[in-house]
């Protein structure tokens, strides 16, 4: 067996897994102490990029984030583990093909197609957090344009309008507006398209998501001059690996369960 043969069974073994999880486990419980001292540190993780977190909050604060940057190593590692160790179950049952038959074969690589797919998934949350947008307090006001972060697409708040609650039970919270209802104008290359967007119902424009966040005013009786709205504005570039992941991952349940459900139809005594 060559070096490189061996590096790759011991990266992928069963064994190293468990290390590997061990360490996680340790890791994250380590992390949870340091966050619940000192938790302003990981607060902009919630609206930062990942590497942008890790070269201001992270190299900044060594002594609280040490922990995270092991974290991402063994969880690199871990994913390299299970990479390693499916691609090679599944290379011996390929080249066991001859003694089995087709649905046979489908079946016992179908718990490795799953673990291909949670892989792909893993990595689509990790483009998502690295080279996605997230863009916090976009704050506008009717008629006032603005770029969409990382484009030169232009939106525009139009027509906004806001709707009350009427609780009968406690009155202090009458007349409280409770969701809000826009309409964004996007300008793109000298054209225009018109989304709606409300509370809980963000508006979608080329591979963008335009959430509202918070509004004004708060009350019916406000003044209506005060009217703006805050936008969370976010791009998630990892969309089509979560599709893929969640394909391939429904063709291995199947692949897996189809031959169950069919020995339990010609077998209904077992």
């Amino acid at each position: 067996m060559s070096m490189i043969s061996k590096m790759l069974h011991a990266l992928g073994s069963i064994r190293f897994a468990v290390y590997l999880l061990l360490c996680t486990a340790v890791l994250l419980f380590t992390g949870s102490v340091c966050q619940n001292i000192e938790p302003g540190i990981f607060v902009p993780l919630n609206s930062l990029m990942l590497f942008d977190w890790l070269r201001t909050f992270g190299l900044e604060n060594p002594s609280r984030t040490w922990w995270f940057f092991l974290l991402i190593t063994v969880l690199l590692l871990l994913g390299i583990n299970t990479f390693i160790c499916t691609a090679l179950r599944t290379a011996k049952i390929i080249g066991l093909r001859n003694h089995k038959s087709i649905m046979a074969m489908l079946f016992t690589l179908s718990p490795h197609i799953m673990h291909f797919a949670f892989l792909i998934l893993m990595t689509g949350y990790f483009v998502l957090y690295t080279c996605g947008i997230n863009s916090y307090n976009n704050i506008m006001k009717p008629g006032i344009q603005r770029h969409v972060p990382g484009s030169d697409i232009r939106m525009e708040l139009r027509e906004a309008s806001f709707y009350p609650v009427d609780h009968s039970v406690n009155e202090s919270l009458n007349d409280l507006h409770v969701d809000a209802k826009c309409t964004v104008v996007f300008f793109d290359d000298d054209k225009s398209d018109m989304r709606t967007a409300g509370l809980n119902r963000p508006c979608f424009y080329k591979g963008y998501s335009i959430h509202v966040a918070d509004f004004n005013p708060k009350k019916a009786k406000s003044m209506p001059k005060d009217v703006w709205i805050n936008f969370t504005i976010r791009k998630n570039a990892g969309i089509p690996l979560f599709i893929a992941g969640i394909i391939i991952f429904t063709v291995g349940v199947l692949l897996y369960v189809t031959p169950v459900l069919s020995k339990r139809k010609t077998n209904p005594d077992h």
